[in-house]
């Protein structure tokens, strides 16, 4: 593992495959395309010469009756939840279309379909990212890009873990997927032999 700048880089010189996680939340598009400038630059240099995923994972989620939500914290939870995704993922698919191929993921949430109350800037923002996944689908796949969306309910991390505390959560028992399955599902769409695209 390597710390460069803004972004972490796990490389696998036998394989020949750089993962790479950005530390900052890229709701702005002169941040977004400056963190790809240097990540592609990097690879470049590490003889990585192509961008072939993109996982848009980020989100954030506040509580609060829509009629008493704050709307600076409304726009906070779009800001990542939504803007961050689509600059990530139009800047990627400027470098992907450079090679007619490439697979973007974003993280959407069940919670796009199935509402909950005190969830409503959560549950718009992901309802959109359904919809961003669509549109983009149709505007990129005659460049080779296929995107899509991996829409899970809650996933069993530390976080979750924290809020144990929720009686109906500990009633129905933890029927929550494991990271690992969530990995599965992301590899599953990105594969070559996955053709579905939006």
């Amino acid at each position: 593992n390597e710390v460069v700048g803004r972004f972490c880089i796990t490389t696998y010189p036998k394989d020949n495959i750089a993962y790479l996680g950005f530390f900052e939340c890229i709701n702005n598009k002169k941040v977004a395309k400056y963190l790809f400038d240097e990540v592609y630059k990097y690879c470049k240099e590490k003889k990585y010469k192509k961008l072939d995923i993109l996982v848009c994972n980020a989100g954030i989620q506040i509580r609060n009756w829509a009629t008493e939500f704050e709307m600076d914290k409304f726009d906070a939870v779009l800001n990542l939840n939504l803007r961050a995704y689509y600059f990530c993922a139009r800047t990627a698919a400027r470098y992907m279309k450079e090679r007619q191929k490439g697979s973007i993921i974003c993280i959407s949430s069940v919670n796009s379909v199935k509402y909950h109350s005190k969830r409503s800037a959560y549950n718009i923002s992901k309802a959109a990212v359904n919809g961003l996944v669509g549109t983009l689908a149709v505007e990129w796949g005659r460049f080779g890009i296929k995107i899509n969306a991996i829409a899970p309910g809650y996933v069993r991390t530390e976080l979750k873990e924290l809020m144990r505390n929720n009686v109906r959560l500990m009633i129905l028992g933890d029927l929550s997927p494991l990271p690992d399955d969530a990995v599965a599902a992301v590899n599953r769409a990105v594969s070559d032999t996955a053709g579905n695209t939006g």
